[in-house]
């Protein structure tokens, strides 16, 4: 069951992103803890999703930030994925500069954002109107806890429009 109380603390750690990544992880927590619960308990979490939406209207809604979701890695491996840069106005006056977050669990574990890795590093050309490939690979510690792990891409070009990251970690093979 999720508790209310648990809900104000992530929403009180991610205090320090901005409104919309605030809002983003709180709907997609909410979304988690929706599939996650028994049937019975799902009526109390609606009304609570509902609830926040209502209360965050006035600040444009609910806007939910793509997501790419990694291949499972093992401690000690890596993730690798693409994600596409799209620029859909005039070309970036500058290299584009892609940045990773902190990946954290549920469980509070994190992987650090060192371990977050682009290529090719920087993009030094996307025409406009165009889309590019962008390699992303997560080196999983050795040691990690299982679990899945979320985080967060922002690209110079657009840093209103990060793009949420999973790396699901696999148990540890004995």
């Amino acid at each position: 069951m999720i508790r209310p109380e648990r809900l104000a603390g992530d929403v009180q750690v991610y205090g320090a992103l901005s409104a919309a990544s605030v809002v983003a992880r709180y709907a997609a927590k909410v979304e988690e803890a929706m599939a996650a619960v028994a049937e019975e308990e799902s009526a109390a979490i609606a009304a609570m999703t509902l609830l926040a939406r209502q209360a965050l209207r006035p600040l444009g809604g609910l806007r939910r930030p793509e997501r790419l979701v990694l291949p499972a890695a093992a401690p000690g491996g890596i993730g690798v994925g693409s994600l596409w840069l799209h620029l859909p106005g005039p070309p970036a006056e500058a290299p584009v500069e892609l940045t990773g977050s902190d990946l954290a669990s549920g469980a509070g574990a994190v992987i650090p954002a060192s371990a977050v890795r682009f290529s090719p590093r920087p993009v030094e050309t996307v025409p406009a109107g165009s889309r590019q490939e962008i390699r992303i690979s997560v080196e999983v510690p050795a040691g990690q806890p299982a679990g899945r792990y979320h985080g967060w891409v922002f690209a110079s070009a657009c840093p209103e429009s990060p793009l949420a990251v999973v790396q699901p970690v696999a148990e540890e093979k004995r």
